[in-house]
Parts: C-alpha cells; structure tokens; sequence
C-alpha cells in the first residue's frame, strides 16, 4: 500500500513508463493473493515513498478466519490489474498522440 509518495510502473525497459500509482494506491496483488507467481511490472520510487507491506503469509491468517473475504480479496485483484491495464494503455496511447498526462485512479481503494 502506498501511503505517501508515488511510483512509476513499468512492463520493461522498451515500453517505458506504464502507469504512474500515488498515495492510496496498491500494488503487488496478484502475488500476495496467489494469483501469480511472477512480478509482471517493475515498480521505481518517484521521490520519498511510504509503504505498507501486507506479507502473504499475514494475509492467509486473516482469510483462514474469514474465508467468505478470500472471494472478496480475490475479485478486487483481478478488477484492479484489469483497470491498471486499460488505464496504462489508454496512458501509452495519449503519449504517443502528443496528449496529457493521467493518473491512475485509485482502483478498488488502490490504483
């Protein structure tokens, strides 16, 4: 969780900057949900960051008492890495026809 500050996202070097996530985002879902085993982005500080890091292993004690939010959990992450996606490639295409700059949005409470 990204409490102060923000961060560049990027798939690899020769598509640059994908996204750019501020205060509130999250980021790292779909690992620490087990939906993958590999880290799809890169993610580099843009100045100070503050962040709050919610381990894997902290996580499934949680769901172990609350099951019924695994589903939950696990919905926010795939909406999330949807919305990210649409948001960085609506980003590129803007870039590359000379528009503004955007943000992306705080997703399911993060971005």
């Amino acid at each position: 969780f990204l409490i102060k500050g923000s961060v560049e996202v990027e798939v690899d070097a020769k598509h640059g900057v994908f996204a750019e996530l501020r205060e509130g985002s999250y980021l790292g879902e779909t690992c620490v949900l087990g939906l993958s085993e590999v880290r799809p982005v890169s993610v580099r500080a843009m100045n100070w960051c503050n962040l709050f890091c919610l381990t894997m292993d902290a996580l499934e004690d949680c769901l172990a008492h609350h099951p019924e939010a695994q589903v939950h959990f696990r919905r926010l992450a795939v909406q999330a890495t949807a919305e990210k996606t649409v948001q960085g490639a609506i980003e590129r295409l803007e870039q590359e026809m000379g528009g503004g700059d955007h943000e992306v949005g705080s997703g399911g409470g993060g971005g």
